[in-house]
């Protein structure tokens, strides 16, 4: 015990610098962080590579949500006997199905004929493409770890390009799946590394507020695709243009250096001060870089998940955060992927959710700055619940009502999802951060794949996936009032200091908001 106790010493010695990262956003008086001490926490330099990142997501982010539009669902009818068009209807001996092509041009589904004994290979294609976001994700950890964050945004971008353009061109079911799982891995893995890097740049109130910048990728991700769609209206053609974007990536991040925080993580100290000294002559900072001496972290081991579930309340607080994550996962992808199904409406619905996902992304961000992480999340969640219970209650043939509740729904999952990473990543101490957020993160893509069944589920009763929802939501916002409140607290170091603050029952919970909340007004 006593050489655990002297290790756990050495280790909080040894993280103090990464700490500075992850406190909570009041102002420092000194900014004890050595990377934006020395370019300043925010200026011309950040801003114009910034901006080079967050264009480069968009593309990739667009794929996610093209299966709305590459799969919608159309009318069909055995060609075999053209005196009697059913709609909709199998015949066992039928040689070869048409597809209603009055408005959609070209489908997935139209294309590879995939309606009666073949109506699940959609689904499944869209589950293999977000089973590639969990690949995506652990891909992207590891390459730009250790190649470097611009080394691995070029990967990920070169492949997103290729995998796209070659998906398109696919002419049967099976290369299609195969080329758009890739899809998925490079989609998620470009927008994890162009987050991170922005993060490598930020300290204090501006990891929060460039963190949630990024997000903002997202809206715009999915009107881009929305508008290309409308105009289209072919499969194929969609997916190219949203492809294309990413043959300039290459040209663009010519101009974006490494991250200087990974540089000198490496110990390539002399490199970093390289890139450091433009940005400071860049943000008119009087600053001596050559006389600045850059400290390498102590590299140490870094905690698994495995080292999360040796302490029981840590597990507890991780256990319910999976919860937290795979609920507002399954909710925000199973509304965003079938609006057609739910709603009875694609278009307008799909566009006004994008738009609508702009101030929820702002709406996350002021609240985590003077809300603290639990109250928002809490009442966001449960509020989305609620909503949820009230469509049930809903005629089914009060369209405009489902939708415009629905909307207000989706509003709230969108903005609470958001939260979830400043939350998730305070919770956990330094020594297994990585792994708690990481781990949150794949949790979240069993969410998305199983929000690809939503369509299936709402072909048999629309109030399945609906009350699904509800049940997810109001379970999430209940154990959530266990959870402690994270912000302005002296975040843990290691499990053994994150054992020393319990869970709550839910009513000192449901207290501890406003508490927190007063407190931090009076301040």
């Amino acid at each position: 015990m006593a050489a655990e106790e002297e290790t756990d010493v050495e280790l909080k010695d040894q993280v103090a610098e990464k700490e500075e990262m992850l406190k909570d956003e009041k102002p420092m008086k000194i900014n004890s962080d050595q990377i934006t001490g020395i370019i300043g926490e925010s200026g011309a330099w950040q801003l114009k590579r910034i901006a080079i990142v967050f264009f480069i997501s968009i593309p990739g982010l667009s794929q996610i949500f093209l299966s709305p539009f590459s799969m919608p669902k159309t009318d069909y009818w055995c060609a075999d006997n053209n005196d009697t068009k059913e709609v909709g209807v199998c015949v066992d001996s039928c040689q070869q199905y048409q597809h209603d092509l009055s408005f959609w041009r070209s489908t997935v589904i139209t294309d590879f004929d995939l309606v009666c004994q073949d109506s699940y290979k959609p689904t499944l294609s869209k589950m293999l493409f977000f089973g590639g976001f969990g690949l995506g994700t652990f891909f992207a950890g590891m390459v730009s770890d250790t190649f470097g964050r611009k080394k691995a945004l070029i990967c990920f971008s070169t492949l997103l390009l290729v995998s796209g353009l070659g998906c398109s061109f696919m002419p049967n079911y099976a290369g299609f799946t195969v080329l758009w799982i890739v899809v998925g891995i490079a989609a998620v893995g470009n927008f994890t590394v162009a987050f991170v890097w922005v993060m490598e740049l930020a300290s204090g109130k501006w990891k929060i507020i460039l963190g949630m910048g990024m997000q903002f990728s997202w809206p715009l991700s999915r009107m881009f695709v929305v508008l290309v769609a409308w105009l289209l209206l072919h499969w194929r053609r969609i997916m190219q243009v949203i492809s294309i974007p990413m043959a300039i990536a290459p040209v663009l991040l010519f101009f974006l250096p490494e991250s200087p925080r990974w540089l000198v993580a490496k110990g390539r100290t002399e490199e970093a001060k390289v890139i450091l000294g433009k940005a400071v002559a860049e943000n008119n900072l009087d600053v001596d870089v050559a006389s600045v001496t850059l400290k390498t972290p102590v590299q140490t081991r870094k905690g698994t998940v495995l080292d999360i579930f040796k302490y029981p309340v840590l597990r507890k607080k991780t256990l319910i955060m999976y919860f937290n994550w795979f609920a507002s996962s399954f909710m925000m992808y199973g509304l965003s992927l079938n609006w057609q199904n739910l709603t009875g409406d694609l278009w307008l619905t799909f566009l006004i959710a994008s738009v609508l996902d702009f101030p929820a992304k702002g709406f996350a961000v002021i609240s985590l700055l003077f809300y603290g992480r639990k109250l928002p999340y809490v009442s966001l969640t449960f509020i989305a619940g609620i909503l949820f219970v009230v469509i049930l209650c809903i005629p089914r043939n009060y369209d405009l009502a489902i939708m415009i509740v629905s909307l207000c729904a989706s509003f709230c999952v969108s903005s609470s999802f958001a939260m979830l990473w400043m939350w998730m990543s305070e919770l956990m101490p330094t020594t297994v951060r990585n792994a708690g957020v990481g781990s949150s993160s794949m949790i979240a893509r069993v969410g998305g794949v199983l929000a690809t069944t939503v369509g299936k589920l709402a072909d048999v009763s629309p109030t399945i996936p609906i009350a699904m929802f509800a049940t997810t939501a109001l379970i999430s916002a209940a154990l959530s009032l266990t959870l402690p409140e994270t912000q302005g607290k002296t975040l843990p170091d290691t499990p053994e200091a994150s054992e020393e603050e319990g869970l709550l029952n839910p009513k000192e919970g449901f207290k501890e908001m406003f508490i927190h909340v007063k407190t931090r007004r009076a301040e």
